[in-house]
């Protein structure tokens, strides 16, 4: 049974604003950045992770997830079911958002991003895939892509946490321009850690 890439791509969408058409195949792109269930997969740079003092959590989907505490965060309808924005961001970022997905089979982290892959080059023209690998946690695996593409006459650089409990896959992407990337990293990682599912 194959999994249709709906919630996945309504961040993306709307963090983006973008729908075109792109002719790359995701699947060596993505074999090449992560090993399929390796928990020795590489976790990114060694950063600080800056303290995140704004829990939030979100009943209606059990989870919850840190942001600092002078981001402006907005519970939604739909997807993403949080939407989160850094004071004075642009309307490509720094931001982040929370995606839940109802999903017809069980998907491991990778097997879920992967999955999605093939709809982002859609999305997403120009898209290229930097990095990715697998974390392990207390609460299972999470596995992370770090990707650029471009809007207008602007980088984007993007990264993007995954995490699968039974039927349900949740989503944390942080995004900003790619000049204002190296110095909100550390802290889109600390976020992307941060979500919990209770």
């Amino acid at each position: 049974m194959e999994m249709k890439p709906r919630a996945f791509l309504a961040p993306l969408l709307l963090l983006l604003l973008a729908a075109a058409t792109a002719s790359c195949p995701a699947g060596d792109a993505i074999k090449s950045l992560v090993q399929r269930r390796s928990p020795a997969t590489p976790t990114g740079p060694a950063v600080a992770a800056p303290p995140l003092p704004q829990q939030v959590h979100d009943e209606r989907y059990h989870v919850s997830i840190a942001f600092p505490a002078d981001w402006t965060v907005t519970r939604r309808e739909g997807n993403p079911i949080l939407f989160a924005l850094a004071p004075g961001a642009s309307s490509f970022g720094p931001m982040a958002n929370v995606v839940m997905e109802n999903l017809t089979q069980r998907m491991d982290p990778y097997g879920y991003l992967e999955a999605n892959l093939p709809a982002m080059r859609v999305s997403l023209p120009g898209l290229v895939f930097k990095l990715g690998g697998v974390e392990g946690g207390v609460q299972g695996p999470t596995a992370w892509i770090l990707y650029t593409y471009p809007r207008g006459q602007l980088e984007i650089e993007a990264l993007t946490y995954s995490r699968t409990s039974d039927y349900r896959a949740y989503v944390v992407t942080c995004a900003a321009p790619t000049n204002l990337f190296p110095e909100n990293e550390a802290l889109f990682r600390a976020i992307g850690r941060s979500l919990r599912l209770e």
